[in-house]
C-alpha cells in the first residue's frame, strides 16, 4: 500500500467515513473496511437483506430505496440520514449517493460514501459531573464578568465577554447581538465566533426586518425562537429558511433583549454544519445571559443619564460664573461709586468711580481708615445701617476733614450715601456695601427698584435674579421684569403693584408662611426670611410647579412715617432642583442595583455548595460501603440533594422569576423527620468548623405534612447554612414541632447575632448582617420569606448581638389523606412483574415511545423492557403513523422533537384515537407547558429527569385494569 493511500485511509478512519457501491443485478453491496468494522458487516460485501438488518426499522424502506432504486432520488449527491444498529448501540450516519451508472458489463451500479455523525452510548456519572462542572464554570465566568464591570470594565468588553461565554457554554459557532435601529432595520453590534467559523459582523449591518418577517415579528412580541432544525421554518417562513440554509445554519436560538417591557434587540446563537437539540439548561443559560446583557446595557444608560445631569449641573455652574463675571463688570463700570467694608468698617474693595469721588489713587491709601470713625459721616447714619440693615441720606462730605487718608480733592462735596449690610451663603453678617454719588452729577432715580434697573438689568436677566421693593404698611411696591417672570406674572415694565399681585401664584401654604412673616415684621420681631417657595404656572402640558428661592430683608423700619421697607430677591431654581432630584434618584438606583447584584452573586455560591458537597461526599461513600441498608440511605441523600441542586440552578438561572416573586409550588406528602434527619446528616459530612450540629424532633411518633418538599428543603438549607456561616463556636440546632394544624421549624445558633437596627429589615433583599463582606446582602433570606409566604406560612427572627440568633417559620400541615397499610415494595414490584410478564396468559402490553434523543429512549427501554413490548418513534410524524399501524396500549410522548413536535403529534392522534393514554415527557416544568399538553390531548405530564418509580406508577394507572 502506498504512503498516500495509507494516509487517506487513516484520515477516513478518523473522520468515521467510508465508501459504498451497490450492483443492482447481483443484489450485492460493496464497502470499505471501516464499514465492516464499525457496523459489524461481513468483510468487503453483503447482501441487501444483511444490510436491512442493521438499519432501524422506521428508516429501512426509505433508506434502502434511496440506495438501490436507480430512479430514486433524482439528481446526484443526494443525502439520507438514518440510524444504524451497531454492536455498541444506535449510531446515526449520513449516507450520500454520488452517482448511478452502468459498468463495462452493462450492470447498473450506484456509488457513494457515508459518515457517522452520532455515536451511541449514554452519559456516565463522570460525564454528568463534568456537565455540572461546566455549568458552574460558566456561572463563575459570568460572575467574574459582572464583578469586572462593576469595577470599571467597559460595556463593550462586558458584552463581548458574555457572548463568548454563550458560545463556549452551548458549544455554538456564532453568537450575535442585534439592535433594532427602527421598525425597518436591525444591525449586528457585537459578535463572538467559535473556531470553525469566521467573523461576519461587517456583513450583518442594516439588515432589513422585511427580509425576516416571521423571526422579527416573534422577537418583537418578546417571544424567543428555539429551532433544533431550521427545516421547521420551511412551511412557516420559506424565504427565511432559505436564507439561513444558505449560511449552513442547522440550529439556532434567538432571545429578545428588554428594557423594561420594550424589546430593543435580540441575541442569536447559531450552530452550523450539524444539528443541535437544545436542552432546557441551554435555553435557561441563554435567557440568563441575555438578561445580564440587558442589565449591563440599562446600567450603562443610567450612567449616561447621570453623566448628562452632571454636565447640565456643570453648565449651570458655568452660567453662574459668567453671571459673577458680569457683576464684576458692572461693579467696575457703573456710574455710582461702590465700596465694600468688613464688619468693623475697614475697606476691602472700591471700584474706580468710588476712588475718583474720594480723590484716591488706590485702596492702599485707606490702610488706617474705618468708615465708622469718619468724622464727616453722621453717627446716626452709621447706627441706622447697623440696626436696620439699610441707611440712606444726603451728606455734605468734608474731604479735608479726615487726615487718615490723603485725597487729591478738597473742600465739601454734597453726596448721596446708601449703606446696607452684606450676608454670607449661610446668612451670616460679613460686612457692608456703600453706594455713593455726587449730587452735582445727576444721580440715579431714588424711587423703588428703578435705582437698580439700569445698571443691573443685564445681570438680572442673564443670571435670572429678580429684585423687588415692598412697603409692608400699604402693601405696595415695585419689581423688575425678571422678578415678575420668576413668579409667573406679566410685567413688561417697572410699575407699582400690590403685594397680592406679586404673590398671587404661590402655593397656599407658602403664601400663609409669608403673611405670618409680614405680621411679625410689622411688629419688629422679624427682620428677614429666606427659603424655597412654590409657584403655580401654566405651560403647554398644563399646570405644574415652579420652585423659586426667595430672600426678603427689612431694609427700613419706620412705621411712624408709614414705611416698613422690605427688599426681596428671587431666583428660579426649578431646573437645579429637578437636576439634583434626578441625580439623587439615579445615584440611588445605581447603588441599589450594585447591592442587589453583589447580593445575588454572593448568595449563588452558598446556595449551591451545600447540596453539591453532599452529592460528592455520599457518592464516594456509596462506592466503599458494603451494608445494603446504609447504601440505600446514602443513595436517598444523593437523590434528594440532586433534586435540590437542580431546583437551585433552575432558580438561579431564572432571574426573572426571582425578580417578579412568582414561584411554582408542587405539593406532596412529606415525612418531616426523615427530611430533616437526612439534611442534617449531609451537612455534618462536610462540616470543618468547631461547632456541633443538632437535630431535635419535639413531636413524638410519625410526623407527615402536605407541602412542597424541594421548597421546604431550600428554606431549611438557607437558614441552617446561614447559621453555620455566622457561628464560630457552640452549636447550630434544627428542630420542629406540630402545633394544631401548623408545624413550626426553629433554627437556633450561638453565633455573632444581628444588630438591633438591622433585625427588622433582615428579610429584605438589601439587608446586611454585619459590616464585613461575608455578611452583605443575605438575598437567601429574602427568597426564604417569599417561599414561606407562598406556602401559606409566616417567618420571623429574634437575635441578641454576641449571643446568637433564632430563626423560625410556621407552615400549615395541609390535608393528609388517609394512609393505606403500606405494602412491601419488593412484593409490589414482583406482582407488577407477574402482571406484565405473564399477564394471565395474555400478550404483553405495547408501549410506543416517541423520543428523538437516543439516550433518553434507551433509559425508558431499559426500565420497561422486562414488563412491556416497546416500539420507538424518533419524531412526532413517525409516532402518528405507528399509532395508526400498531395500535399501542400507551404512548410516552416527548414534547420537543424534529419534523413534528409532541403537541402536534398528540393533536393528530386524537383525531382518530380518543382512547389511547398519552403521557407527555419534557424537561420544561412551567404551568403553561402542562396546560398546553392537556389542551393537545395528553392525559399525564411527566417531568424529566424521569424517576423510574413515578414512571411505573403512571403506566400501571392506565394499564393495570386492561
Amino acid at each position: 500500500m502506498s504512503d498516500e493511500l495509507q494516509i487517506f485511509k487513516e484520515m477516513a478512519q478518523t473522520a468515521k467515513m467510508g465508501w459504498w457501491k451497490f450492483n443492482l443485478r447481483r443484489n450485492t453491496f460493496f464497502y470499505s473496511d471501516f464499514a465492516s468494522d464499525y457496523f459489524g458487516l461481513p468483510k468487503d460485501r453483503c447482501s441487501l437483506e444483511e444490510l436491512a438488518e442493521i438499519i432501524a426499522p422506521e428508516y429501512g424502506n426509505v433508506t434502502l430505496r434511496n440506495l438501490t432504486d436507480p430512479a430514486y432520488p433524482q439528481g446526484p449527491y443526494s443525502k439520507k440520514s438514518c440510524p444504524f444498529i451497531t454492536k455498541r448501540g444506535i449510531a446515526w450516519a449520513d449516507v450520500y449517493t454520488s452517482s448511478c451508472r452502468k459498468d463495462e458489463a452493462g450492470n447498473i451500479v450506484k456509488e457513494g460514501y457515508f459518515q457517522v455523525t452520532g455515536e451511541p452510548g449514554r452519559k456516565s456519572r463522570a460525564d454528568v459531573l463534568t456537565t455540572v462542572n461546566d455549568l458552574l464554570l460558566g456561572l463563575n465566568s459570568t460572575t467574574d464578568l459582572l464583578l469586572n464591570m462593576l469595577s470599571g470594565t467597559s460595556l463593550d468588553e462586558a458584552i463581548n465577554g458574555i457572548l463568548k461565554n454563550m458560545t463556549d457554554i452551548v458549544k455554538a459557532d456564532r453568537c450575535c447581538l442585534f439592535v433594532f435601529l427602527d421598525d425597518k432595520n436591525a444591525s449586528c453590534k457585537y459578535e463572538a465566533v467559535g473556531q470553525r467559523v469566521e467573523a461576519r459582523i461587517d456583513l450583518l449591518q442594516n439588515l432589513r426586518s422585511g427580509d425576516f418577517p416571521y423571526l422579527t415579528s416573534r422577537i418583537s412580541r418578546n417571544e424567543p425562537v428555539v429551532l433544533n432544525d431550521i427545516g421547521d421554518l420551511q412551511l412557516l417562513a420559506e424565504r427565511e429558511y432559505e436564507a439561513l440554509k444558505s449560511r449552513d445554519i442547522k440550529s439556532m436560538i434567538a432571545i429578545p433583549l428588554l428594557n423594561g417591557k420594550e424589546v430593543w434587540g435580540y441575541v442569536g446563537i447559531y450552530v452550523t454544519g450539524q444539528y443541535r437539540n437544545w436542552s432546557k439548561e441551554d435555553y435557561q443559560w441563554m435567557l440568563f445571559l441575555t438578561n445580564v446583557i440587558s442589565a449591563c446595557s440599562n446600567r450603562e444608560k443610567m450612567q449616561d443619564n447621570l453623566r448628562h445631569e452632571e454636565e447640565k449641573l456643570k453648565s449651570m455652574n458655568i452660567s453662574l460664573t459668567e453671571s459673577e463675571n458680569m457683576l464684576k463688570t458692572v461693579f467696575s463700570n457703573t456710574s455710582a461709586g461702590i465700596a465694600f467694608y468688613d464688619k468693623d468698617g475697614h475697606p476691602e474693595k472700591y471700584n474706580s468711580k468710588a476712588l475718583k469721588i474720594f480723590g484716591l489713587q488706590s485702596i492702599d491709601d485707606l490702610k488706617e481708615y474705618s468708615i465708622f470713625d469718619d468724622p464727616s459721616i453722621p453717627g446716626n447714619f452709621i447706627e441706622e445701617a447697623k440696626r436696620a440693615n439699610l441707611a440712606e441720606s444726603d451728606i455734605d462730605y468734608d474731604l479735608d476733614g479726615d487726615k487718615r487718608f490723603a485725597s487729591s480733592k478738597h473742600g465739601v462735596v454734597s453726596m448721596h450715601f446708601k449703606m446696607s449690610k452684606l450676608y454670607g451663603t449661610v446668612g451670616e453678617h460679613v460686612g457692608y456695601l456703600l453706594s455713593v454719588e455726587e449730587n452735582g452729577e445727576g444721580t440715579m432715580v431714588k424711587t423703588g427698584v428703578c435705582d437698580f434697573e439700569s445698571p443691573f438689568s443685564i445681570v438680572s436677566e442673564s443670571a435670572g435674579i429678580g429684585y423687588a421693593s415692598i412697603n409692608l404698611v400699604d402693601f405696595k411696591g415695585y419689581a423688575n421684569k425678571q422678578f415678575c417672570r420668576n413668579i409667573g406674572i406679566n410685567c413688561e415694565e417697572v410699575t407699582e403693584k400690590s403685594i397680592e399681585d406679586f404673590f398671587q401664584n404661590l402655593y397656599d401654604e407658602d403664601r400663609t408662611g409669608l403673611k405670618a412673616f409680614f405680621e411679625k415684621a410689622k411688629e419688629g420681631s422679624e427682620k428677614s426670611i429666606k427659603g424655597e417657595v412654590r409657584i403655580h404656572f401654566a405651560d403647554a402640558s398644563g399646570k405644574r410647579c415652579k420652585c423659586i428661592y426667595n430672600v426678603m430683608e427689612i431694609t427700613e423700619f419706620a412705621p411712624e412715617k408709614g414705611k416698613i421697607e422690605a427688599a426681596c430677591a428671587n431666583y428660579d431654581i426649578t431646573e437645579l432642583r429637578e437636576c439634583m432630584e434626578n441625580l439623587k434618584n439615579e445615584y440611588d438606583k445605581t447603588v441599589n442595583a450594585d447591592k442587589l447584584k453583589k447580593a445575588f452573586l454572593s448568595n449563588m455560591n452558598r446556595e449551591i455548595s451545600s447540596p453539591l458537597n453532599a452529592i460528592v461526599g455520599f457518592s464516594d461513600l456509596l462506592a466503599s460501603e458494603e451494608n445494603v441498608e446504609t447504601k440505600k440511605n446514602y443513595a436517598k441523600i444523593v437523590h434528594d440533594n440532586s433534586s435540590l441542586i437542580q431546583q437551585l440552578i433552575s432558580d438561579i438561572l431564572d432571574v426573572s422569576k426571582i425578580k417578579s416573586g412568582t414561584i411554582d409550588y408542587s405539593y406532596s406528602i412529606i415525612d418531616v423527620y426523615s427530611l430533616c434527619n437526612d439534611f442534617m446528616l449531609s451537612l455534618k459530612l462536610g462540616l470543618n468548623k468547631g461547632i456541633v450540629l443538632q437535630f431535635v424532633s419535639k413531636t413524638k411518633g410519625e410526623c407527615k405534612i402536605k407541602s412542597d418538599r424541594k421548597r421546604l428543603q431550600q428554606v431549611l438549607n438557607s437558614l441552617v447554612t446561614n447559621a453555620i456561616k455566622f457561628t464560630s463556636s457552640g452549636y447550630v440546632q434544627l428542630s420542629f414541632e406540630i402545633d394544631g394544624d401548623q408545624i413550626q421549624f426553629d433554627v437556633k445558633d450561638t453565633g455573632i447575632g444581628i444588630k438591633p437596627e438591622v433585625l427588622p429589615h433582615i428579610f429584605e433583599s438589601s439587608a446586611q448582617v454585619d459590616d464585613s463582606d461575608e455578611g452583605t446582602a443575605e438575598l437567601g433570606l429574602s427568597i426564604c420569606k417569599n417561599i414561606v409566604e407562598g406556602l401559606g406560612g409566616k417567618i420571623g427572627a429574634e437575635s441578641e448581638l454576641g449571643i446568637g440568633s433564632h430563626f423560625w417559620f410556621r407552615l400549615p400541615c395541609g390535608d393528609i389523606p388517609e394512609q393505606k397499610e403500606p405494602k412491601d415494595q419488593n412484593q409490589e414490584q414482583q406482582k407488577s412483574s407477574e402482571k406484565t410478564d405473564c399477564n394471565n396468559g395474555k400478550t404483553q402490553k405495547l408501549i410506543l415511545i416517541a423520543e428523538d434523543v437516543e439516550s433518553n429512549y434507551l433509559l425508558l427501554y431499559t426500565i420497561l423492557k422486562r414488563y412491556y413490548r416497546i416500539k420507538w418513534a424518533v419524531n412526532g410524524r413517525i409516532a402518528v403513523d405507528m399509532c395508526r399501524s400498531t395500535n399501542p396500549d400507551l404512548i410516552l410522548m416527548d414534547l420537543k422533537m424534529p419534523e413534528m413536535d409532541g403537541l402536534d403529534a398528540a393533536r393528530n392522534i386524537r383525531l382518530f384515537n380518543l382512547s389511547v393514554p398519552i403521557v407527555a415527557t419534557t424537561a420544561f416544568t412551567f404551568e403553561s407547558d402542562k396546560e398546553e399538553a392537556e389542551k393537545a390531548g395528553c392525559d399525564e405530564f411527566l417531568t424529566k429527569p424521569i424517576v423510574p418509580s413515578e414512571l411505573k406508577k403512571i403506566i400501571l394507572k392506565y394499564l393495570e385494569d386492561k
